[in-house]
């Protein structure tokens, strides 16, 4: 009586298994990847999350520190990306330009004054409360101006906001 050995397993086998255990760790790879990109980009965002009483102390700090006059700079991020120079007299606009140009429509150029960010930043906190967006804000120290706002939906990651890149008080 021979023993017989068993036999190697056949090569077309061996071949499709590492082909198995290939694509396996190149889709977990890429997996992770994906997932580290994405934590990445949501972690990305250096202004703290907006809260309700940040808001509020903020907007009490401008009710009470904040010029009559003032100019000031900022750059939207969004649909457009636009760059608006404004300018604030007796806390009314009275000048007002996006990219260069004066808007057609005067009543534009309220949008952009300090008390109308609040009120938009307001907006987007009372729609967006619970967990369909990421909402970000950073407020000056001195007059409590929102001087980055950031508005993320989690769904499509849709992105709204503006950086304020300069701003001047005025002497009346």
């Amino acid at each position: 009586m021979t023993e017989e050995t068993p036999a190697p397993p056949s090569s077309a086998k061996a071949i499709r298994l590492n082909r198995v255990v290939s694509r396996l760790v190149i889709g977990m790879l890429l997996g992770l990847g994906v997932a580290f990109a994405v934590t990445v980009f949501l972690a990305r965002e250096q202004s703290p999350p907006l809260t309700r009483p940040a808001l509020d102390a903020a907007a009490a700090q401008w009710s009470k520190r904040g010029p009559a006059d003032y100019d000031l700079d900022l750059e939207t991020q969004g649909a457009g990306n636009d760059r608006i120079h404004l300018e604030v007299r007796s806390t009314q606009p009275t000048a007002c330009t996006v990219n260069g140009v004066p808007p057609k429509d005067r009543r534009v150029w309220a949008t952009w004054t300090v008390p109308r960010q609040f009120d938009y930043i307001r907006e987007d906190l009372a729609r967006d409360a619970g967990p369909g967006a990421f909402l970000h804000a950073e407020f000056d120290a001195d007059y409590g101006y929102p001087r980055r706002y950031r508005h993320v939906e989690r769904a499509g990651g849709k992105e709204t906001g503006w950086n304020i890149t300069k701003f001047e008080p005025r002497a009346k």
